[in-house]
């Protein structure tokens, strides 16, 4: 009898293979390895990830170099109940919320391909969103809170690194996270160099932004890109 356990050899044993003809490196935690690189000699990290979807961050670092503290943010009702099964305290918080710059509530568009889901209503009449289903599955009221509220009620230690992936709002949460980010040593987060969504922030804005708050960029990792092959998004490393 075959148990999972063995197919997931298997399939690793095919997966290294195959990358191996290609001649490319295998990388079982599928994070991309300029941020591996700076996290290689760590040891149970506190993490805060914001917009954590399904949890795949999460989990890949908690493989790589293992997580002591965990905070997991996740808007979206149904998404936010999954984490919280799977991950559950003491390790791991997970936050039904969504993050700006001031407490309060709103309410959230969840999109069909509800990765795109953001505080913000998408320009869904851009030829860089052609192929993706951009209608509203539903609406739900959700709490918005900031990062200093939250971080202040989780921990009062030094954080490790935070992720952010909140569709274009990144300068909001930046901007009520002053007094986290003054003890955050690194930041993972997606940056937009074309305005996907009304009124987002763009990455000359967060760059400096990042910048008056004591980070420097040292990684930028190239992701989404039109059909045409312009680079739309990518995701960057600021570290103290």
């Amino acid at each position: 009898m075959i148990t999972n356990r063995m197919r997931r050899v298997f399939e690793t044993v095919v997966k290294r293979r195959f990358l191996a003809a290609l001649g490319r490196p295998y990388n079982p935690f599928g994070l991309p390895p300029v941020l591996l690189a700076h996290l290689r000699d760590r040891k149970q990290i506190s993490l805060i990830d914001v917009g954590a979807h399904k949890g795949e961050f999460t989990r890949s670092i908690d493989q790589f170099c293992g997580v002591s503290k965990g905070l997991l943010i996740e808007p979206q009702p149904e998404r936010a109940a999954d984490l919280a099964r799977d991950l559950r305290p003491p390790r791991f918080t997970v936050l039904p919320i969504a993050l700006s710059d001031r407490d309060g509530s709103t309410l959230l568009r969840i999109n069909a391909s509800d990765e795109t889901t953001s505080l913000l209503p998408i320009k869904s009449d851009l030829p860089q969103h052609q192929g993706i289903d951009l209608s509203v599955r539903s609406t739900v009221t959700c709490a918005v809170r900031t990062l200093d509220s939250v971080f202040c009620q989780w921990s009062s230690s030094d954080l490790t690194l935070l992720k952010l992936d909140v569709q274009g709002v990144e300068n909001r949460v930046i901007a009520g996270g002053k007094t986290t980010l003054s003890k955050t040593e690194m930041v993972w987060t997606e940056v937009s160099f074309v305005a996907l969504y009304e009124g987002s922030c763009l990455f000359h804005e967060l760059h400096a932004q990042m910048y008056d708050e004591g980070f420097k960029l040292v990684e930028l990792h190239g992701g989404f890109r039109s059909p045409r092959g312009e680079l739309l998004q990518a995701d960057a490393l600021f570290k103290r």
